[in-house]
């Protein structure tokens, strides 16, 4: 049960013994049976709805009790979720970075192709042109 319910619950005991000291006293004094029957038939009236106004809040605490409950459950289904999901993104975070390192060599093999071809293309014209002055 909630702390915070516990002080309201006091105070309606404290009520309810409050208010039978109150009809107690006034039942002592009085001298007709039938003044005595009337406030007797209110005080137990009021004592029962009193008692179920307690059984509705136990119920309703009951209820608060079980949301409670059930957001502590999804809150540990979050943090597991997020967890998973943390995980998955740092893997991504290095997939990410072993494809820049692939991609940063293929640049650099296809830069040594073009300079390689370039070179051959010019080691073809020198050959071409050494070989017309022959």
């Amino acid at each position: 049960m909630p702390c915070s319910l516990l002080p309201k619950i006091q105070n309606v005991l404290q009520a309810i013994d409050n208010c039978n000291r109150k009809h107690y006293l006034a039942a002592k004094q009085m001298t007709n049976s039938d003044q005595f029957d009337t406030r007797f038939n209110l005080l137990l009236t009021a004592f029962e709805r009193t008692n179920q106004q307690i059984e509705q809040l136990g119920h309703r605490i009951d209820a608060v009790t079980q949301q409670i409950e059930q957001l502590g459950h999804r809150t540990d289904s979050n943090a597991r979720a997020i967890e998973q999901t943390n995980q998955k993104i740092e893997q991504l975070g290095h997939r990410i970075d072993s494809n820049a390192r692939a991609i940063e060599a293929l640049t650099n093999t296809v830069h040594e192709f073009k300079r390689d071809r370039a070179q051959a293309y010019s080691l073809m014209a020198d050959l071409a042109q050494n070989q017309s002055r022959m």
